[in-house]
């Protein structure tokens, strides 16, 4: 449905209005004396009634959009993203209990170039949102451009209003979906203050000091976060706004002090704050402020409710999915079966688990949805969706289903197809060998389609777990057998979730002339099973940033199986009566007690890792670079025959 605008002219003053984002907000702080006033209205309405605090109960609050289009009709906030957002509002105010859908069958569209850019006076704005705000839902207000006092921000919202006349909150169309910048507002509109609150006041005693000591002992000046600040005591002392209270890359590194000569310690992710710095969040206290001050005084105001009709509608059906290997996509698909949808919210239930979590919002009509940001990779959900107008009216819960497709190359400077002359940067040869044996071997690939060879079920090494093998990765030489320099990473997922991480999974990092020779542990715990090993060669003047294991540059990645059986270690290998290490755990230098002479030793990280080889002299080996940890030992005499300990690195 299309509202038109309607013809505002009078003037109306306001006050203790909080407005925000765009990183600079003109907001003006909350007093003492204006929070008591809220806590003392809040404590009364929740002492006439004791259902009130039962913050088991889930708060329903329905929400009227009211999107602000050009004359022409133009410029409207997207429907998806408004779901979007909705969606993370429902993330966020979970934890208290609190969920939202939107009023009607359709948003409320309002073609006026002079509010869609913000090219009103305050006080026209603020009369224009009285005069189409809703008293049964919140007002939520959206426009290209949205200013207060002239000046660009990013939203603007009453703090805990009381009245009609301010239940309204205003978001700018570019950070609707930003996961900041709506949480934020609606967190003003159900109580909350800038973590900043009051930082630069002119009366010193008025700001929030660092510590949180109650009983500081004379002359230092005791807590005072009960009474400044945003008078809650588990957010920090925000300086937001003092000189010298200086940020760098999502980290706190000003100099500011205060009264105490105690230096600032802010959050940088709070969800109040002015940082963009994700994941964002409330903390245990803000949640607490919107359970009981907040949430209290908006939902029993005497002049507006928060509980419009939800609309009555069949639910979604026939819920899948669809994923392509290798390019990070993933698709919920469904049956659209309503008619009068404002839209779709999708939540998810991990594999084991009881709750569902909001993570995903789409517009309505729509039967797919991807881009899921908030789902962890290689875990199993179950599915629900809703439309977005209504409370709980959920389809049936999906079978699980696997998340996500396994990632592929994101980069487009990758291989191309060479010719017969020249050098060039995709794996050209793959070998896996095991004592001179060769397990796998793929010659003359040339650049796989996409800059991804899959050979995971082609080419398969069989190893046993506690062994160790040597994996060959070259790239393509030229005829003259020039080459690039070549940084090579091999991953082995070895707990199967479709992620290759850098840390627990690397198995081999190492550089060399077109490619290189190297030799990794399967871990002894490793169960039987089928493990995909991923390798990534780039030629990138970046070296081994320029090869993780989505991405590489001027290079390729190959995919390739390790089939891992679990039994006993070799006779040889468990022969600990034979062959003695000591001291372990080691510090420095580590002894080797044995008839046999072991020429040459391999140190292994836990994840099977090559860290330290060399020559054994003097049945010695120096130890002392390695990190703490535990490592796997591996000596070898002039035969190849060797035996291996697990030693502890303190």
């Amino acid at each position: 449905m299309k509202k038109s605008i309607l013809t505002l002219t009078s003037l109306l003053g306001i006050s203790g209005i909080s407005y925000a984002q765009n990183l600079e907000c003109g907001t003006p702080d909350l007093s003492y004396e204006q929070f008591l006033s809220q806590r003392e209205l809040a404590d009364r309405i929740l002492a006439k009634n004791a259902n009130l605090k039962n913050t088991q109960l889930i708060t329903y609050v329905a929400v009227q959009a009211h999107l602000i289009g050009t004359d022409a009709g133009t410029g409207y906030a997207s429907a998806n993203n408004l779901n979007n957002a909705l969606s993370e509002l429902n993330r966020k105010f979970a934890a208290f209990n609190v969920q939202f859908y939107f009023k009607g069958t359709d948003f409320l569209y309002y073609p006026n170039s002079l509010y869609h850019s913000g090219d009103q006076p305050d006080s026209e704005t603020l009369m224009f949102s009285q005069q189409n705000s809703s008293n049964n839902s919140m007002n939520l207000f959206l426009a290209n451009s949205v200013k207060r006092g002239g000046s660009g921000v990013g939203g603007w919202s009453y703090v805990a209003p009381s009245s009609q006349s301010f239940n309204i909150t205003w978001v700018v169309n570019g950070q609707l979906d930003d996961d900041k910048t709506t949480p934020h507002e609606f967190g003003h509109y159900f109580g909350l203050s800038h973590t900043f609150n009051n930082s630069t006041n002119a009366t010193v005693s008025n700001r929030e000091l660092v510590t949180r000591n109650f009983s500081e002992p004379l002359p230092r000046l005791s807590a005072n976060c009960d009474t400044k600040g945003d008078f809650i005591c588990d957010t920090p002392s925000d300086p937001r706004g003092l000189t010298n209270a200086t940020t760098s890359n999502c980290a706190y590194n000003g100099t500011a002090v205060d009264a105490n000569s105690d230096m600032f310690a802010p959050f940088m992710n709070n969800l109040m704050d002015y940082n963009f710095c994700p994941p964002y969040s409330f903390t245990a206290g803000q949640y607490s402020r919107m359970q009981n001050v907040g949430l209290p005084i908006v939902n029993n105001s005497s002049s507006f409710t928060l509980n419009a009709p939800e609309t009555p509608q069949p639910v979604p059906t026939n819920i899948t999915s669809s994923t392509s290997d290798y390019t990070n996509q993933f698709a919920l698909n469904w049956t659209d079966n309503s008619t009068v949808e404002t839209g779709y919210l999708i939540e998810a239930k991990a594999e084991g688990s009881t709750v569902y979590i909001p993570v995903k919002g789409v517009m309505k009509n729509a039967v797919t949805a991807n881009n899921f940001s908030k789902l962890t990779a290689g875990t199993k959900y179950n599915f629900r969706i809703k439309a977005s107008n209504t409370k709980t009216n959920f389809s049936a819960e999906s079978a699980l289903i696997q998340f996500p497709a396994l990632c592929g190359n994101n980069n487009v400077t990758s291989c191309a197809p060479n010719n017969a002359t020249d050098a060039n940067w995709n794996i050209e040869n793959v070998k896996v060998t095991q004592n001179s044996t060769v397990l796998v071997q793929n010659l003359n690939t040339n650049c796989s389609a996409g800059s991804v060879g899959n050979y995971y079920a082609t080419h398969i090494a069989n190893l046993a777990a506690g062994s160790t093998a040597t994996v060959e990765a070259k790239a393509k030489a030229s005829s003259t057998g020039s080459a690039y320099t070549a940084y090579v990473k091999v991953y082995v997922d070895w707990n199967k979730d479709s992620i290759f991480d850098e840390i627990t999974e690397k198995v081999i990092e190492k550089s060399g002339f077109n490619g290189m020779t190297e030799s990794f542990l399967i871990p002894p715990a490793t169960a039987t099973g089928s493990y995909r090993m991923r390798i990534a060669l780039s030629t990138s003047t970046s070296g081994f940033a320029g090869a993780t294991s989505c991405r590489v540059s001027f290079g390729e990645i190959e995919d390739y199986q390790l089939a891992i059986t679990n039994g006993n270690l070799s006779i040889r290998e468990n022969e600990t009566e034979k062959t003695g290490i000591y001291p372990n755990p080691v510090d420095e230098i580590l002894f080797i007690k044995s008839a046999v002479k072991y020429k040459k030793f391999n140190i292994y990280s836990a994840e099977g890792r090559l860290v330290l080889k060399g020559d054994v002299e003097y049945n010695k080996i120096n130890v002392s670079t390695l990190e703490k940890g535990y490592y796997i030992v591996e000596l070898s005499d002039s035969s190849s025959n060797n035996v291996k300990h697990k030693i502890l690195k303190k």
